[in-house]
């Protein structure tokens, strides 16, 4: 049977092509693994360089996000001179710190589009009675909600209620969940702020 040559240029010009497309491919895909890689690398190792500044700062400014199991021990590595190998743990309580906070920020926006509470939390009295509230529950939980004195926060709101307190103003999200989380503690709101904040 004949050759067709033409027919067989045809083929072997579409294998080669198809196999420098794959090497392309191939590379390409190395390529992207080596940049992922090094981006990593790179963050891995600016997030230990700046571990012992950053565990300070924390227990200096925010030690209500860390853990209770945790303080401790994080206030330990605060109060060292260098970490000496401990950068990777004092990085894990800031990265836990910091997923506590993003949760707390994430349960805030959980708001129900019908919540009756919307309108009320539309009105800007309300919105700053709130921020005062929780500014002034938050002073009061030094104990970051480890006893159970009726003072603060409880361990259900802690985090949450911080979070607010340190907002410059409450969105009308915001002041729902502040208005809910009031609600567990409204004994410690101002008599006189029940009647506007809770209806």
């Amino acid at each position: 049977m004949p050759v067709d040559a033409a027919e067989t240029f045809a083929r072997i010009e579409a294998e080669t092509r198809e196999w420098v497309d794959g090497a392309a491919a191939r590379a390409r895909a190395y390529e992207d693994w080596i940049a992922r890689t090094e981006a990593e690398a790179s963050a891995r190792s600016r997030r230990l360089t700046g571990a012992h500044e950053a565990i300070r700062e924390l227990v200096e400014h925010r030690p209500w996000s860390i853990h209770p199991n945790l303080l401790a021990e994080a206030r330990g590595l605060a109060r060292l001179d260098r970490l000496d190998g401990r950068q990777e743990r004092a990085a894990e309580i800031v990265d836990r710190s910091n997923d506590t906070v993003a949760r707390a920020e994430a349960r805030i926006r959980e708001i129900d589009p019908e919540d009756p509470l919307l309108a009320r939390a539309a009105d800007p009295t309300v919105r700053q009675l709130a921020l005062d509230a929780v500014r002034s529950i938050t002073e009061l939980d030094a104990d970051r909600a480890s006893k159970r004195n009726g003072i603060g926060w409880s361990q259900t709101t802690s985090v949450v209620g911080h979070v607010l307190s340190r907002k410059p103003e409450l969105s009308v999200d915001e002041t729902v969940a502040a208005v809910r989380i009031l609600g567990m503690h409204r004994g410690q709101v101002r008599e006189d702020h029940r009647a506007v904040l809770f209806g």
